[in-house]
């Protein structure tokens, strides 16, 4: 009876269909929890991205702020139409935390795991309940969307079957 279990399992193992995964994180202005206490910017804000690491972030927002102090390493991107300094700033709510928070200081520090080996990091289409069929792996297909700016961090050799990012496919 155990012999048939296990030959049951490696054949499940082993007939492993590709899969498509797609990864989660957004390291967005736009996204509230990108910012220290899920405060994002308003007018007159100065705005600091954590300087100590390597950062890939999108000002996917119109941003009217006195200043932006950038990160020594890291890349920017900017999305189609985005203003900066120009009074058209949507991303800021009525600030209901004004007397916890007096001051024009706000923080972009996205404080995700940002590791490829981490399941929460992954959407997919079917539900997994094995951790090894969390993460993509050799025969499964990943696609990483062009509109966002995408950080990872890859710990240790990674195989896929294909990698798609923002409409360019490698196999």
């Amino acid at each position: 009876m155990t012999w048939k279990i296990l030959v049951f399992f490696a054949l499940n193992v082993y007939s492993h269909e590709a899969k498509p995964f797609a990864w989660r994180k957004q390291n967005n202005f736009g996204t509230a929890s990108n910012w220290l206490n899920k405060r994002q910017p308003c007018p007159g804000d100065h705005i600091h991205i954590d300087s100590l690491n390597e950062v890939a972030t999108a000002i996917d927002i119109n941003l009217d702020v006195a200043k932006i102090l950038f990160p020594t390493t890291g890349v920017m991107f900017f999305g189609k139409g985005v203003s900066i300094g120009a009074d058209k700033q949507e991303s800021c709510p009525e600030r209901a935390d004004a007397d916890e928070y007096p001051s024009p200081e706000v923080y972009f520090e996205d404080d995700e795991f940002l590791s490829v080996f981490d399941p929460a990091s992954w959407a997919s289409v079917e539900p997994r309940d094995l951790h090894m069929n969390q993460i993509p792996s050799q025969k499964d297909d990943v696609t990483i969307d062009g509109n966002w700016a995408t950080q990872m961090m890859v710990e240790d050799t990674w195989y896929l079957r294909s990698l798609n990012i923002a409409g360019r496919v490698g196999a």
